[in-house]
């Protein structure tokens, strides 16, 4: 997974819009598992809230946002190659509104820089996942 994200604050809230990639991907260029690979991609605007002392910064978020990607379907087959069984899945594309949710809290050595750790989740009628990222913050942190 990954993604880029932009951040404003006010004195009252922070907002945020975003864009995540997750995917799943063979390794050592081998194909294993099942077929297709499921893929998300979500771009979300939240608003959120936070506190903060010199050193430390804890966040809540929730907000709106379009989460698009390829699931599997019925299944279809099963092939044996030399490195095991793949089953093969219908490919189905969908898009659907999303409810983004995050929970961070981060560490700031400097007035400028800020490492962290995100739980989040994608809320959605299509395909619901959540998880948890490492965090690299830089710019004016409050």
């Amino acid at each position: 997974m990954y993604g880029f994200g932009l951040s404003m604050a006010d004195r009252r809230f922070f907002y945020t819009v975003k864009l995540t990639r997750n995917e799943e991907t063979s390794s050592f260029l081998i194909t294993y598992g099942p077929l297709p690979y499921e893929k998300y991609t979500s771009i979300d605007a939240t608003i959120g809230k936070g506190i903060s002392n010199k050193f430390l910064q804890l966040q809540g978020s929730v907000g709106l946002g379009v989460t698009t990607g390829i699931k599997r379907g019925a299944f279809l087959r099963s092939e044996s190659t030399f490195f095991g069984t793949i089953d093969y899945y219908e490919k189905d594309q969908f898009t659907a509104l999303s409810v983004p949710l995050e929970v961070s809290i981060m560490f700031k050595p400097t007035r400028w820089l800020g490492l962290g750790v995100a739980g989040f989740g994608n809320l959605n009628g299509a395909r619901t996942y959540s998880g948890y990222l490492f965090r690299l913050s830089l710019g004016r942190l409050r």
